[in-house]
């Protein structure tokens, strides 16, 4: 299932929220929008940056997901050992 680009703005402001889950969930979308949703990519390095890890670790994944090449040559502390090459894309029935 593929996220609606037109969400990206709602869900980078949902990033900058202070509720943990509320920004995991805006995540998760960003990812579910994938490349479209390449304008998230200063938020997603930005969420990587805080303290929580689990948050750092999805928006590491999602990163990889909308821009696999960025993400890659970054300095990432979650993601190497995982995305040794880069997602496939789904077939499209």
């Amino acid at each position: 299932m593929r996220g609606d680009p037109d969400a990206v703005p709602v869900l980078l402001e949902l990033l900058r929220e202070p509720e943990k889950d509320i920004r995991l969930i805006a995540i998760e979308a960003l990812a579910m929008i994938g490349p479209e949703a390449k304008s998230a990519v200063p938020a997603l390095f930005e969420a990587m940056e805080g303290d929580d890890d689990e948050v750092s670790m999805e928006a590491e994944d999602a990163m990889f997901t909308i821009d696999y090449e960025k993400a890659r040559g970054a300095n990432l502390r979650w993601g190497k050992e995982r995305w040794h090459h880069p997602p496939r894309e789904k077939s499209r029935r």
